[in-house]
Formats: structure tokens, sequence, C-alpha cells
């Protein structure tokens, strides 16, 4: 025991701590607790609205139960829901968590609580008697648990099949990294980037403190790589030392390579140089820690700048290990939770989904699997990062028992694989998911007077805008003409998810994806263009192996996402338009070119390219398909000629097709490929910039008649239709050709007989199809030739599946419905087929070209579907 501390000593300490006795200094209010700036909001909102309410009502009196009740339809009727678009009606529980905040806002603000019969009968009142004075969505809560094939399908979809463009390529190895940190960790969405409701805080995952990378010797007496983050876990914020942290190990055994928990972080870490005494994986890779030992690979400040920044002077400590980037390079601010919520749930659309896909889908999977798995309840607490044992019962166990009832009652061996379906079923996927409303719906919509009515108050606002004399009414006008557009594009979005609601949910069982008859422009996006971007090319063919992370297809594969994060742009030049030391390549032109826009540059490498090469050879002529050059004019006949006789070969969009500006693939007329008559080269005929491919279809849709039937043209349909207008709606929808805004051979009020969309009914399959031609045949062509004329050559094969083939000799029935994606950057006039325009014009909906797209110019590719910027 101390020494025994006299009165005497203590006023001497008080002395020497210059404690001042005069307590007028001090304020007189009470000390209340701290509110994250989320929930601070929240609660100040309440008080508005009551104090509003208060305004406008005679009796402000809460302990009135006429009044508290009266308040409380006041806030049902000023709430909407969360998919406002979809269903207006708020769900009780959001009025629930409305009156708690003003409930607990009372006592903030009174100094007292309000009593218990008071908070409890206006809780009553919003469960049992709300819905009687204002409509509310009563349909209870599902939770949906992202299982193990979800996961998968997820991944997948990021890395080999997506269309999509990320601003910067980083981010897509940070949704990856996100992705599995979370399902490895049961990681909620705000504890590796910033919650929103910690908004301004920079809380999440930084380094060095939140990440520790060891190399061990394991089991297996070999070394291994072990990533450790921290998880700023919610309602720990003064508990920092309870943080939970997950050690993921490099060895998942013979798992594909993009399981891996290592690649990404390991990829982020090099990539921005946060190693302080390593600077390549070959060097990590080759550290061998003797048995019972570790090696700890300590982190940094960043020590390479991206985009070509230059590094501060004193870097801040703790860098973001999930930073926002800008065009100069990294901003030091950590990424926030709505950019990563909203980034997966447009992920889980491209990948099929109906339903919106939440990282709380993966956290309660991650925790169910760990019950299964036997851990105790107080391991289960610690991984999950709770305080309370019972909220998993409440919160996360599933409806469906993992008992397995038929091995418990008969002694059969337990099962563990049988659960986990059934819980993947609160997820609906079709791999072949509608991305866009059909070019007739969306043309319907377009003539639709609603839709009409916009379009002419645009077309006047345009015309004033060109008018203005001034900068400032010139902006006023664009604010108002871009609200127009935001309108529309509400428009789209509701149609959109009518459209949908009216189609099955599900692939047919057994069905095989080359069975699927949806026209496939999304899903072979990516093929079109693998060629304009060689790290994710290779990463779509590394990925999927399984292989060992220190293998050398595991090395290539960090190598190249490396190379991704460092990219300021996601999109190479074409492999046979490439600059040599940032001049055009051609003999002679000594040009640099590597300043000039993508589009400019390489019109000017292909033209003057070309002509060096005739002049040298006599001939020259590319081929976009193969990407190979050929001098002789003979031999280029022959090797168009052999994907003629070939239709896989050709990519079945023939529509014009260029991302940020680089071309990826040329325009082909179907007209022209199905033409026998006239030579090789004429038929392949490549088509560099989309207005001289719509001249081209122009002059074959002159000569058509509406009231003779016609065919498609091309090689890989042969399809009959009724009207111009109909073969113009298949073109788009399946070979990825504009509808011409003029249509000169329909007649005004004219309508195909084709329907435009299914009538109403359920999401069942039965007896739903949905015809877009009125097809008298619809197979592929078969090109009679004999084998002596077929040579064979080395060429890219496509796998379109069969788009252009369907049942009963109809074009598809949809067992698809469409995503929920972002706006359109699409320009309805056609005159780009870029993904990402450079020149930064507006498209039918009136939205910015800004960030990253991966689209066509076509009108039927919903505005949903992309990223959304500022309006």
């Amino acid at each position: 025991m101390g020494k025994r501390i006299t009165r005497e000593m203590r006023e001497q300490r008080a002395r020497e701590a210059n404690f001042d006795p005069d307590k007028s200094k001090l304020s007189g209010e009470r000390v209340l607790r701290g509110l994250e700036p989320c929930v601070e909001r929240g609660y100040n909102d309440m008080w508005e609205i009551w104090e509003e309410y208060c305004e406008t009502s005679q009796n402000c009196d809460i302990f009135d139960e006429q009044t508290k009740k009266h308040f409380i339809i006041f806030l049902a009727k000023i709430t909407k829901g969360m998919q406002s678009l979809k269903d207006p009606r708020p769900k009780p529980s959001s009025i629930w968590q409305r009156w708690k905040r003003f409930t607990a806002n009372w006592a903030r603000k009174k100094g007292e609580q309000l009593p218990h019969d008071v908070t409890n009968s206006g809780t009553m009142f919003i469960r049992q008697e709300l819905h009687k004075h204002v409509p509310l969505n009563l349909k209870p809560h599902e939770r949906h648990y992202l299982t193990e094939i979800h996961f998968k399908n997820l991944l997948q979809q990021l890395w080999w099949n997506d269309w999509y463009l990320f601003p910067y390529p980083i981010y897509r190895v940070y949704l990856s990294a996100t992705l599995k940190l979370c399902m490895y960790s049961s990681g909620r969405v705000g504890e590796y980037v910033e919650s929103t409701a910690r908004l301004g805080s920079g809380r999440g995952l930084h380094v060095p403190q939140d990440l520790t990378i060891l190399v061990i010797c394991n089991r297996k007496n070999q070394p291994e790589v072990i990533i450790r983050p921290t998880r700023d876990a919610k309602g720990m914020s003064e508990k920092k030392n309870k943080h939970p942290q997950h050690p993921m190990a490099e060895d998942i055994e013979s798992l594909p390579l993009y399981l891996n928990p290592v690649l990404e972080p390991l990829a982020i870490c090099l990539a921005r140089g946060l190693f302080r005494d390593f600077k390549t994986a070959d060097e990590i890779f080759a550290l061998e820690p003797p048995p019972g030992e570790y090696y700890e690979l300590v982190l940094g400040t960043p020590s390479i700048p991206l985009y070509g920044s230059q590094l501060p002077g004193e870097y801040f400590p703790g860098t973001p290990f999930f930073e926002v980037m800008s065009d100069k390079g990294p901003t030091g601010r950590i990424l926030n939770a709505s950019w990563l919520d909203d980034g997966l749930a447009k992920l889980g659309r491209r990948g099929g989904y109906d339903n919106r896909i939440s990282f709380h889908d993966i956290r309660a999977e991650a925790l169910v699997r760990a019950d299964e798995n036997g851990y105790s309840k107080d391991e289960l607490m610690k991984f999950a990062g709770h305080g309370d044992p019972r909220m998993f019962f409440e919160s996360y166990m599933p409806a469906t028992s993992s008992v397995g009832g038929v091995e418990n009652i008969l002694g059969l061996a337990r099962r563990r694989d049988i659960s986990m379906h059934f819980r993947g079923l609160s997820l609906r996927r079709h791999p072949r998911l509608w991305q866009a409303l059909p070019a007739k719906v969306r043309q319907e919509l377009e003539d639709s007077p609603e839709c009409a009515k916009l379009n002419d108050q645009i077309g006047e606002l345009t015309a004033r805008i060109q008018a203005a004399s001034t900068d400032d009414m010139r902006q006023k006008l664009q604010d108002q003409r871009q609200n127009l557009y935001k309108q529309k594009h509400q428009l789209l979005a509701i149609k959109l998810d009518t459209w949908q609601l009216r189609l099955p949910k599900e692939r047919k069982p057994g069905t095989t994806e080359h069975e699927d008859n949806t026209p496939l422009y999304h899903w072979t996006w990516f093929e079109r263009v693998a060629h304009l971007m060689p790290e994710r090319k290779r990463l779509s063919r590394l990925l999927p192996l399984s292989v060992p992370l220190r293998s050398p297809e595991g090395r290539q594969a960090l190598e190249d996402m490396i190379a991704i994060c460092r990219q300021k742009n996601p999109v190479s030049d074409h492999p046979n338009l490439k600059p040599v030391n940032g001049c055009c390549p051609a003999h002679g032109c000594s040009m640099e070119v590597e300043s000039l826009p993508a589009k400019k540059r390489w019109k000017h490498i292909y033209r003057c390219l070309k002509r060096s090469l005739q002049k040298q050879h006599g001939f020259a002529s590319l081929c976009f398909i193969c990407c190979s050059w050929f001098m002789q004019e003979a031999e280029f006949a022959q090797h168009c000629q052999y994907h003629l006789d070939r239709p896989e070969t050709i990519p079945i969009q023939y529509g014009y097709l260029e991302v940020r500006g680089m071309i990826a693939s040329p325009g082909y007329c179907p007209q022209r490929l199905g033409d026998a008559s006239k030579s090789a080269t004429e038929r392949l005929k490549a088509f560099l910039d989309p207005q001289s491919l719509k001249k081209d279809m122009d002059k074959y849709y002159e000569v058509l008649e509406d009231d003779k039937p016609m065919e498609c043209g091309s090689l890989h349909c042969d399809v009959l239709f009724n009207s111009v207008l109909e073969l113009q709606y298949h073109y788009q929808d399946v070979h990825c050709i504009p509808v011409p805004r003029k249509r000169s051979n329909v007649k005004p009020g004219e309508k195909s007989g084709a329907a435009g969309s299914p009538q109403d009914g359920d999401n069942t399959s039965s007896g739903l199809e949905f015809h877009i031609t009125t097809a008298g045949s619809f197979k592929r062509k078969r090109t009679e030739t004999s084998d002596s004329e077929i040579i064979d050559l080395p060429v890219k094969r496509h796998n379109y599946g069969s788009a252009c083939r369907g049942p009963s000799n109809k074009l598809f029935s949809p067992n698809q419905t469409s995503s929920d994606g972002s706006r359109d950057r699409t320009r309805e006039d056609s005159s780009s087929g870029s993904c990402d325009n450079d020149d930064n014009k507006n498209n039918s909906l009136g939205v910015t070209e800004a960030g990253g797209l991966a689209s066509v110019s076509l009108s039927h590719i919903d505005p949903r579907l992309f990223e959304p910027g500022t309006w």
C-alpha cells in the first residue's frame, strides 16, 4: 500500500499544478456525449421537422396522444421510401428510426427523457395503426446472403467480363480487394473505408498502423505471405485496442488465383512503393524464414508517384490504403463507403443480379459460415466485432436451419453443403441479365407524350442557350435544361424497372450460356476491346487458373495488377497503331503524336502508316479483327475470304466501337457481309467512323420496301422482317448498329408488327416470349465452300453464343431482366461510337461524359448502366 497523502500534500499539488479556484470561468451547461456527424445531422433534421410542425399546429404538446399521433403521421407523409422510383412508400421501420432520433434529441435538448409510456405509445402507433392513415410498404425485409457462388460470380464479372471503365484503373483493384477483405473478415462497408456516419473523419484502413504483412515458414516448411488488416469496427471508437484483426494467408491450396486474399494488397503496396525495404515481388518471394520464425515487411509512406505526380516533401503519417485519386495523382483522402457500396451494387447489376447487393449481404454470409464451421460464441463475437452475443441470432441467423434433420434422425454423416444453396436463393441471378431496353421499347418511350414534351422543352432551352448574351443567363438556362434531362432519365429508369418486372428473373435450369438467346453486346464487349487492355486481357486468362501466387502465372498476374494500379488511362493504343518514342511510326514522318487526343492520334498513325506501307509495298491493309497488316492484295483478299467462310471469327456486333477515343472495332455493314456478289475485301470493308457506316446503311434502307419481306443479310442470322423499322430494331438490339434518327421509309404513325414488350404478367417463364422480330426463319447461314478452298490461318475466334438464334424461329425469349445501372452517356445521333468522348459533349439525356464508361454509341443503352457523375 502506498504512502498516505495528507491534506497539506494535496493542497501543495494543486498549487504546483496552477489549480484555479475561480469556477465562474467554466460553462454551466451539461456535457453531453459526442455524436458522430451522421447521427448529429439526423438529430438536427428531426428537430427542424418538429419545429416546423409546431409552427403549423395549434397544439405542440408531445405528451398529448392526438398531437403525438398527428406528428408521426406528418413525419410519415414527408418521408419517401429508399427506392422512391419503384415504390415511394416508406417502411414502418424508417418512421420508427426517425421517431427514435426525435425522442433521443428531446432528451438532449430538454434535459430530461420522455417517459416510457410516451415513447412506447408512439412506437406501437407506428407498428400497428400508422398504415391506416399513411400508405406504407409493409413487405417484411428479407435478409440476403452473398454465398460463395455469388462471391465468385462478382469477382469473375469484375476481372474478365466487365464492360465498365472505372475513372482510374486502380479503383478496380480497390473494389476487388475490399470484396475479399469484407468476405474473409465479415467487415462492414465503413470499416475499411470512411463510413458515411463518420464523414470528414478520415477513418478507415491506413498504413502502416492498420496493416501488417509477414513472411512466415508455414506448416509445409515453405515461405508464405500473411496479411493482417485491422477493422475500424462500428461502436469501438473508444476501444481501439479491441478492433478486430484478421490474418489472411497466401496459401489457398488448389483454389483459383482470383480468390487469393494476398494478391490485391500486395499489388497495391508494390505499385505505390509502400514497402520500406523491398521494391519488387521477386525480392519478397525470395525471403525464406527459418522454421518457427518470421520476417515483417515494414510498411511506410508511398515512395512511387502515380500519374507523374510529385511526392510531397513530408507525407502525413497514416496513408489511406484505399486513397482517392485525381488526374494529378493521390489526394491524401480516403474513399468513402458510398463509393464502395454503389460500386458493389452496380457490379452486381452488371453481373446479372436484379436485387441490390450490399456489403451487409457479404457480412451476413461470412458470419453464418463461421457459425456453421463450429467456432465458439466468443470467437464468433470477436470475428463479427459484436459486443452482444444475441446480435447474431437476432440479425444474421438464416431461417433455413443448418441442422440436417434427416442425418440427425438416421445417423448419417453431417452435411454442410445444403443450407448454403438455400441461403443463396435470396439473391437471384441471370448470367445474361438484360442491361438495356430493347430498341422498340426505348423508341416507344421516346415517342410518348410525356417524353416528347420534355424533348420540346429541351430543344427550346437549347435554342435560348445559344442565343444567350451573358454567361450568367447561359448558365441559368443550362441548369434548367439539366433538370429536364434528369426528369427524362427518371422516365427511362421507371420504364426499365416496369419492363424488368414482366420478365423471368432466372435462366431456364439446365440452359448453358451458349444456348442463351440474349443479345450479347455487353457480355462480349470486353472481348472486342481486350487488345486495348493487355494487362486485363492477360488477367482474364491467368486469374481462373488454380496455381500458387508464387508460380510464373501468379507472378505475371501480380505484375499485371501492379501495372493496372499505376495506369492513369485503362486504354492503351491499338497494337498496330502505337507511337514509337512518342512519334508517328511511319517512315518519313517524325510528328510527335503522344500529346494528341487518342482519336486524332490513331487516325494520324493509321493514315500515315498505310500511306507509307503502300509506297513501300504497293499495297497495305489492316485487318482489325486479327490486328495484322497485309502487304499483298491477293493475300489480304484470301484472308478476308477466310473470315467470311467462318462467321464465328467475325464479331456479331457490327457497330463501330471506340473506347476513350481509341478505335477498338470498326463498323461492318451486314448487307455487305452477306452479299456473295461482291469481292471478299468489299464484303469485309471496315468503316472507321460511325458516319461512314451510317451512310452505307442508308443506301440499303432506301431501296427497301415495307410491304415486302426483308432479310437481315448478315452472315450470323437469316431473319425475315415485315418493315424497315423492324429490321432497324434488330440491327440495334443484336448487331449494335443504331436506328437512324430520321427514318425516311417509315410513314407517320406506322407501327411494326413486332410486339414491343411482354404483356402484363408475373415473373414466371411459362408462356412468356418476347417478339422483337417476326422471323420467317432464324438460323445461321451456311457458306458453301469446298474443303480445298478453306485455308487455315491463325485468326481470333469469338464466342458469341447464339444471340441470333432462338426457339420457334423467334429472336429470343428473354428470361432476363435489366440493370438499374446509372445514367446514359451515349449520344443518340451516334456521331461517335466511343465509350468516352474526349470532347466532353452532352448526350440525349444531357449527361456530361466524364469519368469511366464503356459503351458503344447506342441510344438503347440504358442511362443507369454507368457510373453517375454530376448532373
